[in-house]
């Protein structure tokens, strides 16, 4: 129920974001492609900076992206885990209140989050850090690079002043650019979590068919009841003549843990029962409210 909760609630929220990521990766990738054309047609020299400096993000991209898609993982596992213990703490509230339980509630509490933050949400965040600062330094170092081998063209004759400062710039606002788009690349491989997660939900088996089955069942067996009933001999309705009956019930959780199975019981209406159990033998409060 919390994996739903949260499928439905935050999942949903980051899935739908996708769009708005899609379209923002495709405007900065023809900026990036104008720029660079421009830039290749005024300085052809400055080619391998180019190819350089998208190869290095590339590789930075493909080394990050698994462990900053683990830690979010792990920061939403932390999440899931917070709030399947609010949800066991509200509904086991009035025991936790009348037990007088309620200061060692909040000390537990207060540990798992601390434990989420500690285990969760700061290993993200430094990993945020220091992807973000990456395509920063990258461009000044690239700018660097270039100023120090492209400077004895200049003095040469090579390479006009101008073409020289424009490239500069140029290279500033690429990487502006790659940092843009390698922000929307994390923001997109977070996001297939949650789509994933949605897809794994909705297309989970249902149980419509089971209770159709068990539905019709018990219609035929009331039918066939009712019709072997002696009406005659009925004072009343027809319907509270007719005996309880519970035919071959199993009940499993979890697809291998089993309480019961094959219980029948045939029990007369107004009757007074006690249902009793051994001591290796569990189930007789599900069976009650089954």
């Amino acid at each position: 129920a919390a994996e739903m909760k949260t499928a439905l609630v935050q999942d949903v929220l980051e899935a739908s974001q996708c769009y708005t990521h899609a379209v923002e990766l495709l405007r900065v990738l023809i900026r990036l492609s104008i720029v660079i054309s421009v830039t290749l047609g005024k300085n052809p020299k400055a080619w391998w900076i180019l190819l350089l400096m998208p190869t290095l993000m590339a590789c930075w991209i493909r080394c990050r992206g698994q462990s900053y898609l683990a830690a979010c993982d792990a920061e939403g596992d932390c999440q899931l885990g917070i709030e399947k213990f609010i949800e066991m703490t509200c509904d086991s509230y009035n025991m936790i209140s009348e037990y007088s339980q309620r200061p060692q509630m909040n000390e537990l509490f207060d540990q798992e989050l601390w434990s989420a933050t500690r285990n969760g949400r700061i290993p993200k965040q430094q990993m945020e850090m220091n992807n973000k600062y990456f395509p920063k330094w990258l461009g000044p170092v690239f700018v660097a690079l270039y100023i120090a081998t492209s400077t004895k063209h200049v003095l040469e004759g090579k390479l006009s002043v101008g073409s020289f400062l424009a490239t500069i710039n140029i290279l500033r606002g690429i990487a502006g650019q790659f940092s843009d788009l390698y922000k929307i690349l994390m923001e997109l491989n977070v996001l297939v979590g949650p789509l994933r997660s949605l897809v794994h939900l909705l297309n989970m088996p249902t149980e419509v068919p089971i209770h159709k089955k068990t539905f019709d069942e018990r219609r035929e067996m009331t039918r066939r009841a009712r019709a072997s009933m002696n009406h005659g001999s009925i004072g009343g309705v027809v319907e509270d003549a007719i005996p309880l009956k519970i035919v071959n019930m199993r009940m499993t959780f979890k697809s291998d843990v089993t309480l019961f199975r094959d219980v029948s019981i045939t029990i007369p209406q107004g009757a007074l029962i006690a249902i009793t159990q051994d001591k290796l033998v569990k189930g007789r409060t599900t069976l009650l409210k089954l």
